[in-house]
């Protein structure tokens, strides 16, 4: 199979770095890294789109979440290929009261209990 003039140049020309900095992200957090001696690798048609996708990612990233380990009296099941295993969680102790995602599952089939890390 020949390949085609386009892929010839996609894959003969330089790689290229775009790196994106904010400064509300450093004042809030100000031990963050950048990653500009490993950069996560993406492959991009334009350094717009790869800017882009940085813009998303740190809109994502700077926003404060919260850990919770939670404790359920009974066996869950959780199927991430069904859906994306996201919940509402309510802790009036902690004064936290919003959605959080599943990071860590673990079912004790012995002891009837499900314990979960979400994030929020």
């Amino acid at each position: 199979m020949p390949a085609l003039p386009a892929d010839i140049i996609r894959a003969t020309r330089r790689a290229r770095i775009v790196t994106r900095e904010d400064a509300t992200l450093l004042s809030r957090f100000p031990s963050a890294r950048d990653q500009v001696k490993a950069p996560e690798p993406g492959f991009f048609e334009s350094a717009a789109d790869a800017s882009a996708v940085l813009t998303i990612k740190a809109a994502l990233t700077s926003s404060f979440r919260r850990r919770f380990a939670v404790a359920i009296d009974e066996v869950v099941w959780i199927d991430p290929t069904a859906t994306v295993p996201t919940y509402s969680l309510t802790d009036t102790e902690l004064g936290f009261d919003g959605p959080v995602l599943v990071t860590r599952w673990r079912a004790d089939l012995d002891a009837a209990l499900t314990e979960i890390e979400v994030i929020g």
